[in-house]
């Protein structure tokens, strides 16, 4: 009975460790494991199968071999989790090993919008060189509140992501508390692109040059209206930065939507909007709308006739939108580098950058610290200006 209960053991300690070593090097059957949490189990299995194989086999020369084996594989594993830490692997994030969803990316706006637009141009590069597909869900409403939220409380495991803009440093100034900790919920990863508003009006409204706008606007205070996509969204708080810049009143209208607003541009319902380029591309090629800033530093590239806010009569105004991803709290370093990278070398490609200039957007790939910076920076800025406005979460 002994000698049997021997020799059980041993096929059980032989079928386990392949299990576990086989675990430890192929995606399918790693994942079952769970990542980091597998390779912990593997420490306890290795050392309990060596207990029962030494016990098994004690004088026979193949449990010293096998000792050996576990041994290496049991150090492996050690280093692999105490040391440096093993590279991420696109098994971490993947729902299974053939790759068909490696990550899902919630966009906190409509389709369409320029958020959406920019997060499903990169979606569809990252992961390509390990065969992984990155998926984008539109999870909208209470102004991108519902997918900050849920993205914040996602597992920092690398699959779920967050996409953000330029509004999203607005909101702990609009908010006197979050469902979130703005500043360490949602860990930055890169800016994928930045764009520049413009400033643009109706073609009825016969109005060429800025130069224009801002004479009618001092010489009748608050009788011209502008429009937004609804009270602290990001083309709200750049207007009234520019309204203190220019030294000009105009009269807010909020809209349910940038969609909206530009509709109500172009039948009258508001004199000006100042808007990300990209969401007014479609109209100025189409003649509906006519442009008369843009807020970069320089031109833009697509619109290259089309003076700055600075040279056409507010000095030193200067503000972009931007779109960027984030993960959840807890989400490991190794993890942000890998997606850090996916992102730089999706903006590499010839049809992402094609895409992007036809959008009047650029480029961009800064470091998690460096998108860090911005959110700070941000955060900042705004807040300034709501409370310099009165501006209040309605």
């Amino acid at each position: 009975m002994f000698e049997l209960l021997r020799r059980v053991s041993l096929f059980c300690a032989i079928a386990l460790t392949i299990a576990l070593l086989l675990a430890s090097v192929m995606p399918s059957a790693g994942q079952a494991f769970g990542g980091d949490l597998h390779r912990r189990a593997h420490l306890v299995s290795f050392a309990v199968l060596a207990l029962a194989w030494r016990w098994s086999l004690p004088r026979a020369p193949v449990s010293m071999v096998a000792l050996g084996v576990i041994g290496f594989a049991f150090l492996h594993e050690a280093i692999e989790i105490f040391g440096h830490g093993h590279p991420y692997e696109m098994e971490d994030v993947a729902i299974n090993a053939s790759g068909a969803v490696t990550g899902l990316i919630l966009v906190p706006f409509a389709a369409g919008g320029v958020t959406d637009i920019v997060t499903r141009v990169v979606a569809q590069r990252m992961g390509a060189s390990s065969g992984g597909v990155f998926i984008v869900e539109n999870k909208t409403g209470a102004g991108g509140r519902i997918a900050y939220e849920a993205g914040a409380k996602s597992a920092g495991d690398g699959y779920t992501l967050v996409a953000v803009d330029g509004a999203y440093p607005v909101l702990p100034a609009m908010y006197a508390s979050l469902p979130w900790d703005y500043a360490s919920d949602l860990v930055p990863i890169t800016i994928s692109a930045q764009m520049p508003f413009v400033v643009v009006v109706s073609t009825n409204a016969r109005i060429s040059a800025l130069s224009e706008l801002l004479a009618q606007a001092k010489a009748s205070p608050a009788k011209i209206n502008y429009g937004s996509a609804g009270v602290g969204g990001a083309n709200h708080v750049v207007t009234e930065l520019f309204k203190r810049s220019a030294g000009i009143d105009l009269t807010h209208v909020p809209f349910r939507g940038m969609g909206d607003a530009m509709t109500g541009l172009m039948t009258g319902s508001v004199d000006v909007l100042i808007t990300a380029l990209p969401t007014a591309m479609s109209n100025l090629k189409g003649g509906r709308i006519v442009p008369l800033a843009v807020t970069s530093r320089e031109r833009s590239k697509v619109l290259p006739g089309v003076p700055t806010a600075s040279e056409a009569g507010v000095p030193g105004f200067v503000a972009s939108n931007w779109v960027g991803l984030t993960a959840p709290r807890g989400t490991p370093r190794n993890v942000i580098d890998w997606l850090h990278g996916e992102v730089v070398r999706a903006l590499s490609a010839a049809d992402v950058r094609e895409r992007f200039d036809a959008l009047g957007a650029e480029p961009s790939g800064i470091s998690p610290e460096e998108f860090a910076k911005v959110l700070r920076d941000d955060a900042r800025r705004w807040a300034e200006v709501i409370r310099a406005a009165g501006i209040r979460a309605e």
